[in-house]
């Protein structure tokens, strides 16, 4: 189809000019994500891992051509899923966020310790 051409030859964003992390599956999509430095924490590479981004893809038939482009997939009135490379940045700072305020607490004698915070 011409909306898998489109995404299978995009090297880099558009927007932002992050290099394509594009997969032929969830895992390879995590794995390319992590190669192009985006999901350097273990944390952060977990997460992402989990949750495969086939189960937020609209039911129009052009789910397995699209879920693992690292673009972004139109859902119809206004609606869209953001790009993998948007995800794995903000996973990153939100793992990286958790660390700082643990790293805080424990500094003043309570809360959760670096190595407590993980993914479940």
């Amino acid at each position: 189809s011409s909306t898998e051409k489109a995404c299978s030859t995009i090297e880099r964003c558009y927007f932002c000019g992050t290099p394509s992390s594009s997969g032929a599956s969830h895992e390879e999509l995590t794995k390319n994500l992590r190669r192009n430095g985006l999901l350097s924490n273990p944390a952060a590479y977990t997460a992402y891992g989990a949750v495969d981004r086939m189960m937020f893809m609209p039911p129009d038939g052009t789910a397995e051509a699209t879920a693992y482009q690292d673009a972004a997939v139109f859902l119809g009135k206004g609606a869209q899923i953001s790009a993998p490379h948007l995800h794995a940045v903000a996973l990153e700072l939100a793992a990286e966020a958790l660390v700082a305020k643990a790293s805080r607490d424990e500094k003043r004698g309570g809360g959760a310790k670096e190595d407590q915070i993980k993914v479940q």
